[in-house]
């Protein structure tokens, strides 16, 4: 074989190890947490899912990461349908009118006290429901699992000792179950985006929010909020 000969094979090999990983990566899907980089279901679950995803399709398959800006959790729905994006962050809480068995088990959300089990228990509930299953298809989406959040806890621009403490007070919450449990209380819950609870807190709108204690870090609420109350509020498994 001549040094000719060698090289210009040297260089085919070259060019061809090259150009595998753009040959290879058949599609790059677009993905949205629909929550800021720093939150759990963006920085552990969909980033975690960038590698399996990687992984069982042997580098054919690739993701980019959309932030909120372009698909809040309130729009994903819709931002799904469209296709603005392919894999999304769906809160049936958000949907009760039409996804109502999804839903449903989102309603429960008092209960479950520890995130992997009941993550777990959502994926199999949601992947053997039938009518879930039938909600799905009629919006044209197809289930991939379920992620939880921490439990939830009260976070506060005041103090909570007392259940007399939350009479009066303006809580956002993040779904029917904990509004129904702020007026059971006597407080005025707030039904109001997620990114929103920042400027919300911010400007005395709200006197605190009932979530996991990761929105401190993720929603920057770790600048406005003096109180966490620590509290059995359950957690949000329906995603």
């Amino acid at each position: 074989m001549t040094t000719l000969t060698t090289r210009a094979l040297a260089a085919l090999a070259l060019t061809t190890a090259l150009a595998l990983p753009a040959a290879a990566q058949d599609r790059v899907l677009r993905a949205a947490p629909g929550t800021p980089p720093a939150h759990p279901s963006n920085e552990v679950m969909y980033q975690n899912f960038l590698g399996y995803l990687a992984e069982a399709s042997d580098g054919r398959l690739g993701a980019t990461i959309l932030g909120p800006e372009v698909a809040s959790l309130g729009q994903m729905k819709d931002a799904l349908q469209s296709q603005i994006v392919e894999v999304g962050n769906l809160l049936p809480l958000y949907y009760p009118a039409e996804l109502p068995f999804m839903a449903l088990a989102g309603e429960l959300s008092l209960i479950p006290g520890e995130s992997h089990a009941a993550g777990a228990a959502m994926t199999e509930f949601i992947v053997t429901c039938e009518p879930c299953q039938d909600e799905l298809r009629r919006f044209n989406l197809v289930y991939l699992g379920s992620g939880t959040s921490d439990v939830y806890e009260i976070l506060s621009t005041r103090p909570v000792r007392t259940a007399e403490d939350l009479r009066g007070m303006r809580l956002r919450t993040g779904g029917a179950p904990w509004a129904r449990l702020a007026e059971h209380f006597g407080a005025t819950p707030a039904q109001i985006s997620v990114n929103d609870t920042f400027e919300s807190l911010s400007q005395g709108v709200i006197d605190g929010s009932i979530a996991s204690v990761a929105d401190l870090q993720s929603f920057r609420l770790i600048e406005l909020v003096t109180h966490v109350t620590e509290l059995p509020l359950g957690l949000y498994q329906a995603t």
